[in-house]
């Protein structure tokens, strides 16, 4: 069973186009696969999945992006825009 998520979990790495998809992929691969083990709880692993999904997007799409940063609004949108001038 190990073995053929692995296998998906490559093949999803393989098959994301955009640094954004590969960075949420590995992220959600990664809170998985750490969470699982460190609690032996399929239903963390779910969560630490979703949890790193989450962050590899947010970091992919930075990536994505050189000089553009990603806000967030009081709602919860998020937005990308120019990064302030005196940021690095």
């Amino acid at each position: 069973m190990k073995t053929i998520l692995a296998t998906v979990a490559t093949a999803l790495m393989l098959t994301a186009c955009t640094t954004a998809e590969r960075a949420a992929t590995f992220g959600a691969v990664t809170g998985g696969t750490i969470a699982g083990v460190a609690t032996g709880s399929p239903g963390a692993a779910l969560a630490g999945a979703a949890v790193g999904a989450v962050a590899g997007g947010l970091l992919g799409r930075a990536v994505d992006n050189p000089g553009q940063c990603v806000y967030q609004r009081a709602n919860g949108r998020q937005f990308v825009a120019a990064c302030p001038s005196n940021y690095r």
